[in-house]
């Protein structure tokens, strides 16, 4: 067990990405979701069901949920829906009670390689985040590697109208929420960013832009830079009654790309060193930690454990967009034999989306020194005295 800590410093390394510091204000925010509730609570049956589905889990996302009764409205329209994918986006919302046989079709969309690249990908992330879970690993990994191999030349997925390839790539990127996806796929995003931040063709719309931003915002190695200038984009197009192109659909989705664009502090790894030490031995433990996000992070204390014990807490600085940071604990003091488990943990920011990679563990075996015993004896003859 680790018995005591001292000589504690931290090194920042030189991996600054300097990127502007954006952030949706909350006034934005507030006046995108007066916009969703209004256009929800007031529409009619005529309005499409699809876009009052995004609208609901736009607003779940900044826990400003509906009531039960426009909820159970919402989930009911959908039953008319066509799509099945459409209806699967239901089983996100997290206050309506789930439907085994809508859950059941999910999966079998997910695992289904006759459905459309979309349909899967949209059908696998709204599982991931229903309350009675997602597909398993397997059926995930199974899926990716699928949707990889049907990767065009460009490294995007359709291009067919009425949808663009771009928006049609974005859609499919969210079946690695949470993961890194094919590297083709998110330079061709990339190359098709116009100047001005945005995406769409002949110029940047903020219904692509939120796509495409919703899709970067959700993998795990988000591009700051080029994120960094869409949201700046996707902002300056809000309109004064809070809606992006007086458009629920639109609107919903931008404010679900927003609502990720915070800071996102990420401990990437821990080392131990030597790997295998002896009871008794001091030890080195470096914890790498980075902003993957496009905000600023807040100061905060690293908290250390072992074996789930309290050790330690770290002073954390602010980190900026892209910035990584090694903290090192140095003359760690070892003196149980045994498996043994560190774990980091770095308290969530206000506003953090994603916090599933604020925990990081990593074990490593103690060793008992040696024992020493005499296995032979070899007399100096040269020493020896008769008498």
């Amino acid at each position: 067990m680790i018995k005591s800590i001292c000589n504690l410093f931290c090194t920042a390394l030189l991996l600054v990405c300097f990127v502007q510091n954006v952030n949706a204000s909350s006034s934005q925010l507030d006046s995108a979701v007066n916009y969703l509730r209004t256009k929800i609570e007031n529409s009619s049956n005529s309005e499409n069901p699809i876009s009052k589905i995004e609208g609901a889990l736009a607003l779940q996302d900044v826990d400003n949920e509906l009531s039960d009764s426009d909820l159970a409205e919402i989930q009911s329209a959908a039953l008319f829906v066509a799509d099945d994918w459409a209806k699967i986006r239901t089983l996100a919302l997290q206050d309506v009670e789930i439907d085994r046989a809508d859950f059941i079709s999910g999966l079998e969309i997910v695992r289904s390689p006759s459905k459309f690249a979309v349909e899967r990908a949209l059908s696998a992330y709204s599982l991931s985040n229903a309350s009675v879970g997602g597909a398993s690993s397997e059926t995930l990994n199974r899926l990716r590697s699928e949707l990889s191999s049907t990767q065009n030349v460009r490294g995007g997925w359709g291009g067919k109208k009425p949808v663009p390839e771009v928006s049609t790539t974005a859609l499919t990127l969210l079946a690695w929420f949470d993961e890194k996806p094919p590297a083709q796929a998110v330079t061709f995003l990339l190359d098709n960013q116009n100047p001005d931040g945005g995406w769409g063709k002949p110029a940047s719309r903020p219904l692509e832009t939120a796509l495409v931003l919703r899709s970067l915002l959700s993998i795990s190695n988000t591009p700051v830079e080029s994120v960094d200038r869409g949201v700046q984009w996707l902002l300056a197009q809000q309109l004064p009654n809070g809606s992006w192109d007086n458009d629920l659909y639109t609107t919903a989705i931008a404010v679900q790309a927003l609502v990720r664009a915070t800071s996102d502090i990420v401990i990437t790894d821990i080392e131990v060193s030597p790997e295998s030490p002896i009871t008794s031995d001091q030890v080195t433990v470096s914890v790498k930690i980075q902003n993957f996000g496009i905000n600023s992070s807040e100061a905060k204390d690293l908290e250390i454990f072992v074996d789930s014990a309290p050790v330690t807490t770290i002073p954390l600085g602010s980190l900026t967009p892209g910035e990584s940071v090694t903290l090192i604990l140095a003359d760690v003091f070892v003196s149980t034999a045994g498996m043994q488990k560190i774990q980091v943990r770095a308290p969530p920011d206000s506003g953090e989306h994603r916090t599933d990679n604020n925990y990081l563990e990593q074990e490593f075996t103690v060793l008992t020194p040696p024992d020493l015993a005499v296995t032979s004896v070899t007399p100096n003859t040269d020493r020896l005295i008769f008498g």
